[in-house]
Parts: C-alpha cells; structure tokens; sequence
C-alpha cells in the first residue's frame, strides 16, 4: 500500500458503513422519529426522543468532522517529516560527491557510489527527481521541475511551513514549489491534503446543510 493509499482508508474508514452508528443509520433514525412524532404530535415520549435522535446527527457530524481534521493533521506531519528526510538524503548526497572525488584521485570510491545510488533511490520515493552524472564523477540532482538540490558538493534544501514547501537556493532566495511536487511519498501527501482531504470536507458540510434545510422545510 503507498503513502497515499494509507491516508486514503483513513479517509475512506471514518465513513464507513458498516458502523451501526454510520450517517445513513442515524438519518433513518431521525427520520423516523419525525414519523413517530407526527403520529402523536402530543407525546413527550416521541418529542424526547425526537431530540435524542438530532442531537445524535448533530453530534455526529461534528465528530466526523474532526475525525478529517486529525487525519489531514497526520498527512501534514508526515509532509513535514518528509521534507526533512529529503534535506537529510540531499545533504548527504552532496557529502559523498566530495568523498569519491577525493577517493577516485589515486582509488577507487565504488562502496561511495553505491551509498549515493541509494540515497537517490530514497529521495525518489519521496518526491519526482532527475540526476545526471558528470565526467569528473559528481552528480547533481534536480526536482522533476529543475530545481537544483544537489550539485557537487552543495545541497539545497527544501522548507516546510506548514502550509507550503519552498526551495531554497543560493543567497538566501526562495521559490515555493509546492505545487510542483506531484510524485512519490510527498506529493501523494500533498494531494490528499491539498485536493482530496478538502473535497470530504466540503461534501459533508453540503451534507449537513442540505439536512439543516430539509428539516427546517418539514417542520414549516
């Protein structure tokens, strides 16, 4: 399962069905206490029961609602974690550049290079990047969009505000790519946090209000 997927389910399972306590479960049980109550318009029983039955609903969708929250809080730790493995996989990129330089002058770095083959492939996992090696045996590693990160010795690392990931280049210049970011682990994060996350939220909240609407027309 990828990263993404993973934040996905959790999505995916604070709507589940299968709860006796689930959304459709609860409407159907405010409905039908509306029912009850039109029957015997007078009973304290029903009106009681009435009131249970909403303030249950009410309930519940305050819960789900920060049942989202907490999950796309964990997505944006993770993108923050995220960026800070990158900065470290960079850093040490740039440090074996300089190592196998110095080796490769009278001997043989392949133990190096090896190490740096697997810190590209880490970075990858976290988000799209290019690489290419020089003659003199440097590499340098760029964002899918060009940003440098890496070249010979000198790393470029990324921020995290919070909200948006920047690059930081030379002399204290930055350049906010976050939405430049669309592969591997972070950008899987970032979708679900930037796109996915907000779409569950706006469709309860339209669930919510449509329920708000119907009642107060019923009970007009």
């Amino acid at each position: 399962m990828s990263a993404k997927e993973i934040y996905m389910s959790a999505l995916e399972g604070i709507f589940s069905e299968s709860s006796g306590r689930s959304l459709s479960t609860q409407f159907t049980e405010f409905w039908n206490a509306w029912q009850d109550l039109s029957n015997n318009p007078s009973g304290m029983s029903e009106r009681n029961i009435l009131y249970e039955r909403g303030a249950s609903l009410a309930q519940s969708f305050q819960d789900l609602y920060g049942d989202l929250n907490q999950v796309l809080d964990e997505v944006g730790n993770a993108i923050r974690t995220g960026v800070e493995n990158v900065n470290t996989l960079i850093s040490n990129i740039a440090e074996l550049n300089q190592r196998i330089i110095q080796i490769e002058v009278s001997g043989n770095a392949n133990d190096l290079r090896d190490q740096r083959n697997q810190a590209l492939t880490q970075l990858a996992e976290y988000m799209d990047v290019k690489s290419y090696e020089h003659e003199d045996g440097n590499i340098t590693v760029t964002t899918g969009r060009g940003y440098v990160l890496v070249s010979r010795a000198d790393a470029y690392p990324l921020k995290s505000d919070g909200e948006e990931i920047k690059w930081q280049g030379s002399g204290g210049s930055e350049v906010t790519i976050t939405d430049m970011i669309t592969g591997g682990k972070i950008g899987g994060w970032l979708d679900v946090r930037d796109r996915i996350g907000p779409e569950y939220k706006a469709n309860l909240n339209e669930l919510a209000e449509a329920a708000v609407w119907q009642t107060n027309r019923i009970h007009t």
